[in-house]
């Protein structure tokens, strides 16, 4: 938090996607996407202190989880959205994966129908996604 206390919202949203940049598990478009929508200040500013709230700020799980959905939907975009499953669950993922999941809904799907037989399994849209999460 100290980063963000200090006004360095764009070294604390860099140093996120650099981890992030370092793992297989976003797609390229989605990579590209997130540090687009980070380069500016203001985009900067919505994901550090977003992230910060999601992995250590106060509430119940539900409302910090809707509450980061909320602060990566008003990201900047230029071609591509940043508001997937795959970037709202990365970051929980590498900082806490005994508390949160990674989740490709494609993946997902096709190992829900290959292991339990089930045909109609879908992920909603954005942004119903406690649920499923």
């Amino acid at each position: 938090m100290s980063l963000i206390n200090a006004g360095q919202h764009s070294e604390s949203a860099a140093r996120a996607v650099r981890v992030e940049s370092r793992t297989n598990l976003l797609f390229s478009f989605e990579k590209m996407a997130l540090r687009d929508a980070v380069k500016s200040a203001k985009g900067a500013r919505n994901f550090a202190v977003g992230l910060y709230d999601f992995l250590y700020g106060a509430g119940g799980p539900q409302q910090k989880f809707e509450q980061w959905c909320e602060a990566v939907a008003a990201l900047p975009r230029k071609q591509t959205r940043v508001l997937t499953w795959p970037v709202i669950t990365v970051f929980g993922f590498i900082a806490q994966p005994g508390q949160h999941i990674f989740l490709k809904p494609n993946v997902t799907r096709t190992r829900v129908v290959d292991s339990a037989g089930h045909s109609e399994w879908k992920a909603s849209g954005m942004p119903t996604l406690w649920d499923e999460y």
